[in-house]
Order: structure tokens, then sequence, then C-alpha cells
């Protein structure tokens, strides 16, 4: 076995050598994130042999990603190796000081594995330094000044967590480390996963309406409020038994149901990995067909309870892209969503994707370019739905050159279509710098100076703006 694992790593430093000297920086750079992604979906099963191979080749085939490095170091502490996972973590950070994954990981190895709380907080401060809101950071670094006897820091950063959670499994903790300490921390009465835990279904499924039937959305569709409120109580760090309880106690509850299916399709995709179909490992592909077989039982059930929830018939569809269902099915489900609610894009979106060459669609987009023409044909210029323009040709030039994707945006037709789109959500919301940033980005792509220079008039006015601007033309 030994000898079998040796020449494997020999035949992979091998291939590794001819592609460094034979494919491009682009390509090999794709090939790495691919490889990574392998590796990771092995790590996410437990299978650290095959994670630690796929995730090595990609350090050795591009030694400069810093993903690769910090994706060897989660394999190298999962088998047990502290000290090559925090090298790992450090050869990570010295190709990219603002990898914040790598500064957070470190701060967890010294404060779960070393008890060096000090050290701890050091890493996880850095981590904060490039991205202030997280909440996972903001957590680990309560958690660390917590640990250290640090009362006053601790209070600090775990009100600015119950202040950025989004996803907040923790909360409910939280607040009752705050309350030990004689601090009252409000919007207990909006915390999801707080009522959940507290099992005060009532109070939770009045909120979950209120919100939902409010219908308010965003520039893009999305009903984002209601959305927040379920993201905490449906991510897959939430214990299953705590969702089952609420069923248990509640069998008629739609919003029950509906979460129940949400948190097995947000399961599901874990287990998948996010990568192409290349990448997936067998346990995970089962895990993913089991997990979506299980949304959908509570979906369906949702749905008949209350057909009136637009969001529940897209999960439908999400799940239904999953398990390769006939497209009478899926055009069922959009049809309540509309019916709900016809405006309500995140259906919109599931049916797109539905339609995409890795999922149910043909490779050249008929299907697709066949919904959004159908879509947009009749929709108002105010309508959302001119968002799914942006989104196809996003999608089509997703695995392209950079020298083949500049030229498919400079097709007339294409530049046509995405100009009409985006000057039409630019107008209906103009208070959206997101369809600004994004006819400048197209419009400097394609050499358009008219459209570049009306868009950096508006840009140079707004600072933050112009920052991001600056990123994305820097990227």
């Amino acid at each position: 076995m030994k000898n079998i694992r040796l020449i494997i790593i020999i035949l992979t430093v091998c291939i590794s050598v001819v592609m460094m000297v034979y494919f491009t920086g682009e390509y090999r750079s794709k090939l790495s994130y691919n490889l990574v992604q392998k590796g990771y979906n092995y790590y996410k099963v437990e299978d650290y042999s095959n994670a630690k191979i796929y995730t090595k080749l990609a350090t050795l085939l591009y030694p400069s990603s810093a993903v690769a490095h910090f994706n060897l170091g989660r394999v190298y502490l999962a088998t047990g190796d502290t000290q090559d996972a925090i090298d790992a973590n450090l050869n990570a950070i010295e190709l990219d000081n603002n990898y914040k994954y790598s500064h957070y990981e470190l701060g967890r190895i010294y404060f779960q594995y070393e008890r060096d709380y000090k050290i701890a907080i050091t890493h996880y401060k850095n981590a904060i330094r490039i991205a202030p809101r997280n909440e996972s950071y903001q957590h680990a670094l309560a958690r660390a000044y917590q640990e250290d006897g640090d009362v006053e820091n601790a209070i600090t950063h775990f009100q600015l967590y119950l202040k950025y959670a989004k996803k907040g499994a923790n909360t409910h903790f939280v607040r009752q480390y705050l309350e030990s300490v004689g601090v009252v921390a409000e919007g207990a009465e909006t915390d999801t996963n707080y009522l959940l835990r507290q099992g005060n279904y009532e109070a939770l499924e009045s909120l979950l309406s209120k919100v939902l039937y409010e219908r308010e959305k965003n520039e893009f569709g999305y009903y984002t409020k209601f959305t927040e409120l379920t993201d905490k109580i449906t991510n897959i760090h939430v214990p299953l038994d705590l969702l089952e309880d609420w069923l248990d106690k509640k069998p008629d509850s739609h919003f029950a149901h509906y979460c129940l299916g949400e948190y097995y399709i947000n399961q599901a995709w874990h287990a998948r990995g996010s990568g192409w179909s290349s990448t997936v490992v067998n346990k995970g592909r089962d895990k993913f067909t089991a997990d979506l077989k299980k949304s959908a039982r509570h979906l369906k059930q949702a749905i008949n309870i209350s057909s009136a929830n637009p969001i529940a018939a897209a999960a439908m569809i999400q799940a239904c892209k999953g398990l390769g269902c006939n497209k009478s099915i899926v055009e069922d489900y959009f049809a309540i969503a509309q019916k709900a609610d016809f405006e309500a894009m995140p259906a919109y979106r599931k049916k797109l994707d539905f339609y995409y060459p890795k999922w149910r669609g043909d490779k050249n987009f008929v299907q697709a370019r066949r919904f959004v023409s159908e879509v947009t044909e009749n929709a108002s210029e105010t309508s959302r739905v001119w968002w799914l323009v942006v989104l196809l040709h996003k999608e089509i030039t997703q695995r392209v050159q950079s020298d083949k994707k500049v030229a498919y945006f400079k097709h007339p037709e294409v530049w046509s279509e995405l100009y009409r789109a985006l000057e039409n959500l630019q107008s209906t919301f103009p208070d959206s710098h997101r369809f600004t940033l994004e006819l400048a980005y197209y419009a400097n792509m394609t050499d358009n100076v008219t459209v570049l220079n009306e868009q950096l008039e508006i840009i140079d006015g707004i600072p933050a703006l112009k920052q991001k601007w600056e990123k994305m033309v820097k990227i």
C-alpha cells in the first residue's frame, strides 16, 4: 500500500511539472481550482488520503494559490498534523496577506488546539481587519477574549457578532452569556435562531408570516428580510433536532416544513460541493441526492399547506434541478411561484439555472436563451426580470478565456441586450449602484467610451462607489 501511494505521489509530481511547462497560467489556475474543489469534497466526506493527494497536487500545479495552501492546511489539521496545518496557512498568508480565511484558521488552531488564546486573538484580529462584518470572526474573537479573561472586549465583540449575524448559529448562547454579565442584548424578538431554540414557535411563525407577506423585495427581486430570518434556522450549522422538534409540535406548520426543506437543500449542496460535476465525489453525490429527496418531501407538504409562499416553490425548483425532474414539474412549481408573486425573482433564477448546460439544459444555451427571451419580450422597462439577461450572459462566458470573453461581449447583439437590460434596471433603481458598476464594467470591456464616461461621471461623485470601481478595474 505504501508503495502504491508513493507511485501516485511521484506521478502526481510529474504530471504537475508537465502542466506547469505546457499550460498557460489562466488554464493552470482553473485546473488548480478544480483540484482544490475535488480535494475539499473528499475532505468533507472524511476521505483525507484522497483529499491530500488532490490538494497537494493543486499546490504543486499552482504554488502561488493561497486557496490551495489553505485547503491543504485543513487536511493536515483533520489528520492531526497541527504544525503542518499552521505552516500551510502561513504559506497562504505569505502569498496573500489579506487572505482572511488563513488568518481565521490560524486563530482557530491556536484557540482550539494549542489553547494559546493571545496568539489566537492576534490572528482573529487580522481576519477582522480584512472582514470586520464577518459574524464568525467576531464570534471567534469574542470567545478568545472570553477564555482569556478579558470580559470587556468579549462583550464588545459578542455585541458586534449579534449586529452582523446573518446565519446566527450562536445567537442563543451569546445572548445567554451577555445576560449573565448584566448586558441586555436587544433584538431577541426578531432573532429566529433564538426563538427556535427557545421553542417559541408561535412567535417564530408570526414573525416569518409578517415579513413574508409584506412582500418587501430588493432591486433584484429577492425577499432579503425573509431570507435573513430563515437563513438563521436553515443553515448547515443548525442542529436538525431543533427543526424536527418544531415539526413534531406543529405537524401542519407551513413554515416548519418549508424550513426543513431549505435545511436539506443546504445540506445537499454542501455535500455536493460548488464545483463542476467532475469534482463531485461518490459519497457526496449520494448524500446530495438523499438530502434533496428529503427536501422535496417537506417542500411539497409546505406548498400543500399554503401555496402563497413563492420562495417555497422556488426552493422546489432548486430541488428538482438536482434531482433531474421533468421540465413539466419545474413549470408547475414556477407557475405556483408566479401566482403567489409574479416578480419573485428566486423562481425565475432557479428556473434559469435549471436550463443551464451544467444542469438540465442543452450545451448551446438554447433553452436558457428562449426562457429569458420569453420573459423579457413583454416585460415593462421597470421590471426586475431584466437582470436575467445579465445573469445569462455571465453564465455563458463563465468558462471562456479572457480574450474570447471580450469578443463575446463586443458582439453587437450581445452588447445591445446587455445595455438595454442594465439601462432599464439603472433607471428603475437609481439608488442601486450595482447596475452602474455593471454597466461601466461591460462598457470598459467592450470599448464603449460614451457609455463608460456616463457611468464614470456617476462613480466619481461617490467615494465608496469609486473605490469599488477601482477594485473591479484592477481585477
